[in-house]
This record gives C-alpha cells, sequence and structure tokens, in this order.
C-alpha cells in the first residue's frame, strides 16, 4: 500500500505522529511504502521520520518539493493554511510512475485500525476519492457545491 503526506517542518511533529499511528495500526501483512512530499522538512527531522519507518519495518521515500507558491502560474489563497498542504495536488507528477494508487494522509490525521478496506475501496474509474473534512468553513464547502451533509 502506497501511503502520501505532504509537510514542511512546522508540521512535521504532526506527521510524526500520525505516521507513528499508521505503521502501529497496519502491522500485520501488506507492505506500507511512505511518500512524503517535503517542503522544508529539516535533515534532523528526516532522520527521525526515517527511524520511526525503520523501527517498523517500513519503507520511506523522500520528495522534495522545494518552494510550492513556484509551482502554480497563479497566486494561491491557502485560506491561512501552509501552503505545504498543497504538495498533495503535485503527487500524480512526482510520484514514480510505477505507483498506480497512493492513499493520501493529512499530517494531523491519527490512524485507529487497518487502512487496508480504505485503500482498497473501488473507485469506480474515478480519478480520486475523498472525505469532507469536518473541520472545513461552510462557506468553503458551499462554495464547492458540498451540502451541509
Amino acid at each position: 500500500m502506497d501511503v502520501v503526506y505532504s509537510s514542511n517542518e512546522n508540521y512535521v511533529r504532526h506527521l510524526a505522529v500520525s505516521m507513528y499511528s499508521l505503521m502501529d495500526r497496519n502491522q500485520a501483512g501488506e507492505r506500507i511504502r511512505v511518500f512524503i512530499l517535503s517542503s522544508g522538512i529539516t535533515s534532523e527531522s528526516r532522520e527521525r521520520l526515517f527511524q520511526i519507518a525503520e523501527h517498523f519495518g517500513r519503507e520511506i521515500v523522500w520528495i522534495p518539493m522545494g518552494d510550492l507558491r513556484e509551482k502554480f502560474p497563479y497566486e494561491v489563497d491557502t485560506g491561512g493554511f501552509d501552503i505545504s498542504a498543497m504538495g498533495r495536488l503535485f503527487a500524480p507528477q512526482v510520484l514514480p510512475g510505477t505507483v498506480k494508487k497512493a492513499l493520501y494522509l493529512d499530517c494531523d490525521t491519527i490512524v485507529r485500525g487497518s487502512i487496508r478496506s480504505l485503500y482498497r475501496t473501488d473507485l469506480k474509474g474515478s480519478l480520486a476519492g475523498m472525505v469532507m473534512e469536518p473541520t472545513v468553513y461552510e462557506a468553503m464547502r458551499e462554495s464547492i457545491g458540498f451540502g451541509r451533509d
């Protein structure tokens, strides 16, 4: 199973906790390979993330993203969130061509069980499947056509 995170140094502690919970709750069976889309994560933090993966016998693939603002041909309004979260938009371009499916997790996600069934969800030909972020503002939901539910 391929899992993607996008982070910068400010969120690396959240990423470490999320990744630890992912690996701890998914120790049985399948291979898990974690791709980290890094926007300025320090070498010290990088080493700590690799230590977590090593502890669980899992693989991390490091993908430096550079300055994400330079990747957009227009001004990006992140609504107050750090632009490193936008790194996920570039996953199809930066992941190896051998990756046919990946599960993206926000850095603040705590994994409480197996991700196997989520990962294997049939997207029925859709390019992506998503779940609503519970903290998304109502005005934002309405602007993209999502109702209260």
